[in-house]
């Protein structure tokens, strides 16, 4: 199937495995069934190959840790988060569009998970004070290769 001239070779930027389609219905950029990265028409993959290197190179440490001091603790990332995607809801909540409600439904789910998120999080909390106190960013870790 892979040389059919009418045939679309697509590559997965996560785990590079590669597919050929001859038919159906045509997409840049498809779900891989292998890991449900982003499988992408191989015509097109150096552009998104480019953005994820670019955007690889711009990334730096938000949350707080022995290495990075001064940024968010997770828990207090993911309150601000929380907030500004309410924030989003209230602007857009008295719009009776399907895309509008849509979004509403979505960020909803949204919040929700980020709620769980916050749970998660305090429970570590629980599990590594029960260890010993925090001794903040610049202290000995309590777990890990490095702890003291």
């Amino acid at each position: 199937m892979g040389n059919h001239p009418g045939s679309i070779k697509y590559e997965c930027l996560s785990c590079k495995s590669t597919r050929s389609t001859i038919k159906g219905k045509y997409g840049e950029v498809i779900v891989c069934e292998l890991c449900n990265g982003a499988m992408v028409d191989k015509f097109y993959i150096y552009k998104y190959k480019a953005a994820a290197e670019t955007k690889s190179k711009d990334k730096k440490p938000i949350l707080m840790g022995s290495e990075n001091h001064n940024d968010w603790k997770l828990e207090e990332l993911l309150e601000q988060v929380e907030y500004e995607v309410a924030h989003k809801i209230n602007k857009i909540i008295d719009d009776p569009s399907p895309q509008a409600q849509l979004v509403v439904r979505n960020n909803l789910a949204i919040i929700e998970h980020l709620g769980a998120a916050a749970v998660l999080q305090r429970s570590s909390g629980i599990v590594l004070d029960a260890l010993r106190a925090n001794g903040g960013p610049a202290g000995k870790p309590r777990i890990g290769r490095d702890k003291g």
